[in-house]
C-alpha cells in the first residue's frame, strides 16, 4: 500500500512569490475588465502575504532575535525598513481589492478593503485616494474631504495626488449644497403660505399665553 508522503511546508520567500503571482494574475484580471475574478487572485494573494510567519520574516531581513525577545542582530537603526516589504505588497493588494469594489460599487466593501490596506502601510496613498473614492461614491462627501485633507497634512508629498479627488469631493458636495438649497426655495415658492401661517401660529400661541396669566390673576 503506497502512501503519499506530505509537501514540505513553504518557505517564507515561497510564500511571498506565491502571494506575489496571484496579485499579478488579479492585476491581469482587473487590466482586462474583471473585476470578479481579480477579486479571487486578490484574496488568494491575501492568505499568502497575511499570513507569513514573523520569526522567518525576521531572520530573512537580517533580525534575528534571542529567546526573550529582543533584537541581537547587528543590523544598525537606520538600515531597517519603515514597512516591511510583505506588508507592503499586503497594503497594495487589499488597495486593489478596494478598485475592485469600487468598479462592482459595493462602497462598503471598498471602505474595509482601503482600511486594511491603510492598516498594512499608513504610507501608501493609493490606499487612502481608494477610501476616498469610496466615500464619495457612497455619498459621504464630507468624510472624503476630511480624509483627503489630513493625508495631505501628514503626507505633503501626496498633496499632487490628491489634490484632483479633492477637487471633486468639494465641487460635488457644493453642487449637492446649492441643489439642497434650491429644492428648499422651489418648495417655499410653490407654498408661500408655509412661513406666514408659521408666524401666524407663533403670534397665536403669544396671544393664548396672555389670556392664560390674564385669567390666573382673576381666580
Amino acid at each position: 500500500m503506497s502512501s503519499t508522503a506530505t509537501p514540505p511546508p513553504l518557505t517564507v520567500e515561497q510564500k511571498i512569490q506565491s502571494g506575489l503571482d496571484a496579485k499579478a494574475r488579479g492585476n491581469d484580471a482587473f487590466t482586462g475588465g474583471d473585476p470578479k475574478a481579480a477579486l479571487k487572485h486578490y484574496h488568494t494573494s491575501v492568505l499568502y502575504l497575511a499570513g507569513l510567519d514573523q520569526m522567518g520574516l525576521a531572520s530573512m531581513m537580517g533580525h534575528v532575535t534571542s529567546p526573550d525577545g529582543g533584537d541581537v542582530s547587528p543590523v544598525e537603526e537606520g538600515d531597517k525598513p519603515d514597512v516591511p516589504p510583505h506588508k507592503k505588497h499586503l497594503s497594495q493588494t487589499y488597495s486593489n481589492m478596494a478598485a475592485c469594489h469600487i468598479k462592482l460599487q459595493n462602497y462598503p466593501r471598498a471602505l474595509d478593503a482601503a482600511d486594511r490596506a491603510a492598516k498594512a502601510d499608513p504610507t501608501n496613498i493609493k490606499a487612502h485616494f481608494r477610501k476616498a473614492q469610496a466615500l464619495r461614491l457612497g455619498g459621504s462627501l464630507q468624510q472624503a474631504i476630511d480624509l483627503l485633507k489630513s493625508v495631505i497634512q501628514q503626507h505633503p508629498q501626496a498633496k499632487e495626488s490628491l489634490s484632483a479627488e479633492l477637487a471633486l469631493c468639494e465641487k460635488t458636495l457644493q453642487a449637492k449644497e446649492a441643489q439642497s438649497r434650491n429644492r428648499w426655495k422651489g418648495f417655499l415658492g410653490k407654498k408661500p403660505d408655509v412661513l406666514s401661517a408659521s408666524a401666524g401660529e407663533g403670534e397665536g400661541e403669544g396671544e393664548a399665553k396672555k389670556l392664560d396669566k390674564g385669567k390666573a390673576k382673576a381666580t
